[in-house]
């Protein structure tokens, strides 16, 4: 039995008025009805709310950058889940209908298109994102409006997704800002909108999700990462089962490291391992191999647990194909002009790299009739340069699994987080992905469970060198287990293993061993 429960914080005002000096501007007010703790208890689910701040009066602030937007005053509070079980919470900006504004033309706009806002988890970055753009996105507007009782409802916008462990809290801090580029049309006008957090508990019977979330290690054994989300990797794991955490593009991600035995997944006809629960929800797998052979293999056992022992289960393909590697475009998933002179024309996304035309057929052939069942969640891509020619990549003995450039997310249709380029919601791993699995650079390691027995491709660049000759670089997964650096038209076959996500919920059976492995 799942039963919902809500929580109303304050009303959010913003008004908009003209201050004369010596030119035109707008002063913005942003202001909530008195804060006070509200605490929601039904059965064994209790969710407390609690304002961290006095209400908001932001005076003398104009229509801004989102530099600016977010350097404000913002709203902040507090959700805490006081039950024994895990917890999947939204929240939600809910639109009134009197903020749709009627010209005298005759022209009407909604006010929410020219707000901007910004929803952080304590010091993590955030961004300014329009809110009518954000809310044309199906995925996050919440359709399940039983939970609201507003007058004059228009939109519930989803703003975060996540789940909270038992007796565990989290803080946020919403800013709202009329976008630089408002103009005289939203003079003299007021927004009003609510929030609210909206929470699913899970009565006797928690999802999948939530099981493994409770398995989180609270021993100290994973690695800690800084206030940026970046993960410091010390060492290699090669004996511990950890269940670890740490901030992704759309919450908190628990990752699996080391040696796990309960992340088996059967889906499609195919044998996936769980890298993670991903901050929105869903659920990462990565390849394992057919089903029907593996079944049939005298060594079945083996093969899932320990790794590839011969080439059947395996699916090769090479980064660039036949492509040469003397432009640093190759570095791309998908590329843009390999003779550009420019960042933005090597990077633009317009070119299938080698490897994407292998991933991509292999999802026709196999995947396209699950589609509904996938999650367009983020495959990263990740091509910041930190120094001449050197990307993000190069330094492993750091991960993150946020993405730090949205041209570098690979979504299908979200644009709004993603960049929307790809056809099919399906990718290969990152090497951040495999680094906080057990991996470290210049630590040999076969003994943590994405080893494959062989050179691996990932989805990282690590460099666009001149040594003898111009040539761009990936980060690979070594025979030996550790991360490797090899040019994108090396020219042997090379292990991929595609990666897909399943939304939350599609997994109701299993205990996700190997020989009771997670079922849709």
């Amino acid at each position: 039995m799942r039963l919902k429960y809500k929580l109303g914080l304050a009303i959010v005002v913003v008004m908009l008025a003209i201050c004369f000096m010596t030119y035109q501007s707008y002063a913005l007010w942003v202001a909530t009805e008195a804060g006070q703790e509200n605490i929601v208890e039904v059965g064994c689910f209790q969710v407390e709310f609690e304002e961290l701040n006095a209400p908001i009066h932001m005076t003398n602030t104009y229509p801004v950058s989102d530099e600016k937007g977010i350097s404000g005053r913002p709203y902040t509070f507090k959700i805490t889940n006081k039950c024994s079980i895990a917890s999947r919470y939204s929240v939600t900006l809910n639109t009134l209908l009197q903020n749709t504004i009627t010209l005298e033309s005759g022209d009407t706009f909604n006010l929410k298109d020219k707000i901007k806002f910004a929803l952080g988890r304590k010091s993590e970055i955030v961004v300014g994102i329009n809110l009518g753009e954000y809310s044309k996105n199906p995925e996050n507007i919440n359709r399940d409006l039983s939970n609201l009782t507003i007058e004059n409802l228009d939109e519930s916008i989803i703003l975060a997704t996540d789940v909270l462990n038992e007796n565990k809290s989290v803080e946020y801090k919403l800013y709202l800002w009329y976008d630089e580029a408002a103009g005289n049309e939203v003079m003299n006008k007021k927004f009003e909108a609510s929030i609210n957090v909206i929470s699913t508990a899970s009565i006797g019977n928690p999802t999948i999700e939530d099981e493994i979330i409770g398995q989180l290690d609270t021993t100290g054994s994973c690695p800690v990462y800084d206030d940026q989300g970046v993960v410091n990797i010390t060492k290699a794991e090669t004996e511990k089962a950890l269940l670890c955490s740490a901030p992704d593009d759309y919450g908190t991600s628990y990752y699996y490291r080391g040696v796990p035995t309960n992340n088996y997944v059967k889906f499609a006809g195919f044998y996936w391992r769980i890298l993670r629960i991903n901050g929105d929800g869903s659920v990462r797998l990565v390849y394992v191999g057919n089903a029907s052979t593996i079944d049939n293999s005298a060594n079945k056992e083996e093969v899932l647990a320990n790794g590839y022992s011969g080439t059947e289960h395996k699916l090769t393909s090479n980064y660039s194909g036949k492509y040469n590697a003397d432009s640093p475009a190759y570095i791309g998933y998908m590329y843009g002009n390999k003779n550009g002179s420019t960042y933005e024309e090597y990077h633009a996304n317009t070119n299938n790299s080698n490897v994407k035309k292998d991933i991509d057929k292999w999802f026709t052939d196999n995947l396209a009739s699950y589609v509904d069942q996938l999650s367009d969640t983020l495959f990263c891509n990740d091509r910041l340069l930190v120094s001449d020619n050197i990307f993000r990549g190069g330094n492993s003995a750091q991960a993150t699994l946020k993405c730090n450039q949205q041209n570098d997310r690979f979504t299908v249709s979200d644009t709004t987080i993603g960049n929307g380029a790809l056809t099919y919601p399906i990718a290969i791993p990152t090497s951040d992905e495999y680094l906080l699995a057990g991996v470290r650079q210049g630590s040999y390691n076969q003994r943590f469970y994405l080893y494959a027995n062989g050179y691996t491709l990932t989805m990282t660049p690590s460099s666009f060198t001149n040594n003898s000759r111009f040539q761009a670089n990936m980060n690979m997964i070594s025979a030996n287990g550790n991360i490797a650096q090899a040019a994108v038209n090396w020219d042997s076959n090379i292990v991929m293993k595609p990666v897909i996500n399943l939304k939350r919920g599609v997994l109701i059976n299993g205990s996700g061993t190997i020989n009771d492995p997670y079922t849709a």
